[in-house]
């Protein structure tokens, strides 16, 4: 008997315990007003989360503009320049887009045509030569290419013709051949003197940034300064920056007698070069 009351102390404890749990497992759970003010600030966290993300983009709206002030307000500064006035280094401006954006507004011709003083390129009318485009292959065996490294041109990652887009083309060329380009369509017979890398290796007056003309800045030359009598332009063909959109092995280049454009030239040809900056 006495056992059976022991045990059945022990399931009336072991009954009131599990009471107890369960009193406080409900107590713990939130009632229908806390689930509310639950609710309620999740939502005051969205607000601020959607208040916050809207004064973001309006900050980053107006550096955007605040930027494209800065610009307008340089532009301002700038000291202007006529078409065929002398520029910064000396040599001739042929093209004023009349603002300032991408860190220029002018372009500028070098006064005379490059050539080559020991190993530099120089600008010397004295001096002046002729050079091959170049051509681009990855070995002497392979197949003539594009800057993209292809035998397909594809605008977005290979040389353009449009105003403005000289300078990335020379880096292009430059990055793509590297120090030598070949100088036949065959065959294993290299130049370190080609017109994208004189133009990038050439220092004068102080300035480093020089590059080979697109197509039409060539162009530009032509007509706002050979044609007015400025910049001591030769009756030849001048080299662009600018390859043939069809064949891997040539490239743009202008007659400078005549003002023809031409892309049918092959790249081995030997062509006057005029080095352009932009400021």
């Amino acid at each position: 008997l006495a056992y059976k009351i022991s045990e059945l102390e022990s399931e009336l404890e072991s009954n009131n315990k599990d009471q107890i749990t369960a009193e406080q497992t409900i107590k713990s759970l939130p009632d229908e007003s806390s689930l509310e003010d639950r609710i309620e600030k999740l939502e005051k966290e969205k607000e601020d989360l959607e208040r916050k993300k809207e004064e973001l983009e309006k900050e980053i709206l107006f550096n955007g503009d605040l930027q494209k002030l800065e610009e307008a307000i340089n532009g301002f500064n700038v000291k202007k320049y006529n078409v065929g006035d002398m520029g910064p280094s000396g040599g001739f401006v042929f093209y004023d887009k009349g603002f300032l954006s991408d860190g220029w507004r002018f372009l500028e011709a070098a006064p005379a045509d490059l050539g080559i003083i020991g190993e530099s390129p120089t600008v010397c009318k004295a001096d002046s030569s002729d050079f091959p485009f170049g051509y681009y292959r990855k070995n002497s065996v392979g197949n003539n290419l594009y800057v993209n490294g292809t035998e397909i041109y594809n605008e977005k990652d290979c040389t353009g013709t449009a105003i403005g887009i000289g300078k990335k083309n020379t880096e292009l060329l430059v990055n793509a051949m590297g120090n030598t380009a070949f100088t036949w369509a065959t065959g294993g017979e290299t130049t370190p003197n080609y017109v994208a890398k004189l133009c990038s290796d050439l220092v004068y007056n102080g300035f480093d940034d020089w590059f080979l003309p697109s197509r039409d800045e060539l162009n530009l030359m032509y007509v706002n300064l050979y044609k007015a009598g400025l910049g001591s332009f030769i009756d030849e063909s001048y080299w662009s920056s600018s390859e043939n959109g069809n064949d891997a092995t040539r490239a743009w280049n202008q007659d400078f007698y005549l003002g023809g454009q031409f892309d049918d030239n092959q790249r081995r040809g030997i062509f006057r070069v005029r080095a352009v900056r932009a400021f």
